[in-house]
């Protein structure tokens, strides 16, 4: 499965909850950008990208989250993705589906894709 799929479907299923619904329609998203480089008896670099975006309104919630690794050995290639939607019934009880993939060099696999859906109830406040 092609990863421009992954994310422009994740995309488009958060565009038609932003149309069904009035309310707030702003993201809070989280970036982080890191390098590393470290000299010595072996010189090692290192860059790693995080992002994590959600939107919260009434009866929906989107997140999505973007994480990646890379070095310049090749010890670490990772690309991990996943959506998520929660719909409400009310405080305690509501439904999510998630989509997430994986593409990792060293894994053993060459990608993962995962797909859940489920009910969720608080039972302890």
């Amino acid at each position: 499965m092609n990863i421009r799929c992954v994310v422009l479907s994740a995309f488009l299923i958060s565009a038609t909850t932003a149309v069904a619904e009035e309310g707030p329609k702003f993201w809070s998203t989280d970036v982080e950008l890191g390098a590393g480089f470290t000299s010595g008896n072996t010189d090692q670099e290192s860059v790693n990208l995080r992002i994590d975006s959600k939107r919260e309104t009434e009866l929906w919630i989107n997140s999505f989250h973007v994480s990646a690794l890379q070095d310049g050995d090749d010890t670490a290639d990772r690309l991990y993705l996943f959506y998520r939607l929660d719909y409400r019934f009310d405080d305690d009880r509501g439904l999510f589906g998630r989509i997430a993939y994986e593409v990792d060099a060293f894994s053993g696999f060459e990608n993962q894709l995962d797909v859940t859906m489920g009910y969720n109830q608080t039972l302890i406040r």
